[in-house]
């Protein structure tokens, strides 16, 4: 729950979490709960240590909104993970196939599967920005080429993700909210309210 002087409380058994923003002579205190009819996770700073006049907030997240909320929220959870996924598919590393498309000392078009990946840093002074990752990579007849990451990008990053790599990043978003919820109980098992409330 959030509250403020002289107004209806918001967001009442949807708060999962307070947290602080510390600054060098300050600090910002924020809530981030469910909103039920979005499906939609929020976030609101309700107090600073800047001025008076803030509000408070109360982590109180209970079943009932966690579980109308997860109705609305699994679809359009679920596209936020698949595109998730499609971006750590299109991450260079090992095993993947990768096609050179950029740089100047392997010919472009090459096609070749990454056997080798090391972060190295030939500028003298080793500045952050020298940072590279160096990979290697091998063609289907065996062939062996060096070159940096960013010339390259994985062929079909598409087809290192599939539907059965969803539902348990899904699990783990929902059950993480379900435990809140059961610590808030603290007098009943976890077990006894996970039969009557569970809903993934």
């Amino acid at each position: 729950m959030i509250k403020y002087e002289n107004k209806e409380p918001k967001a009442v058994g949807c708060v999962y979490l307070l947290g602080e923003h510390n600054h060098y002579n300050d600090s910002d205190f924020y809530a981030q709960y469910i909103d039920v009819e979005k499906g939609t996770f929020e976030y609101e700073e309700y107090d600073t240590t800047r001025f008076g006049g803030g509000g408070y907030a109360t982590v109180d997240l209970d079943f009932e909104h966690l579980n109308k909320f997860w109705e609305k929220a699994k679809p359009i959870l679920s596209e936020s993970v698949k595109k998730s996924l499609f971006r750590e598919a299109e991450e260079i590393t090992k095993g993947k196939l990768v096609v050179v498309n950029r740089g100047r000392k392997v010919p472009h078009g090459v096609t070749g599967e990454v056997f080798w990946l090391k972060e190295v840093n030939y500028d003298p002074y080793q500045r952050a920005w020298g940072w590279k990752t160096k990979i290697g990579l091998k063609d289907d007849v065996g062939n062996v080429y060096w070159t940096y990451a960013d010339n390259v990008d994985v062929v079909s990053p598409e087809n290192y993700v599939n539907e059965d790599m969803v539902e348990p990043r899904l699990k783990r978003q929902y059950d993480h909210l379900f435990d809140i919820a059961c610590k808030l109980r603290k007098d009943e098992d976890k077990e006894v309210l996970k039969k009557e409330f569970y809903r993934f």
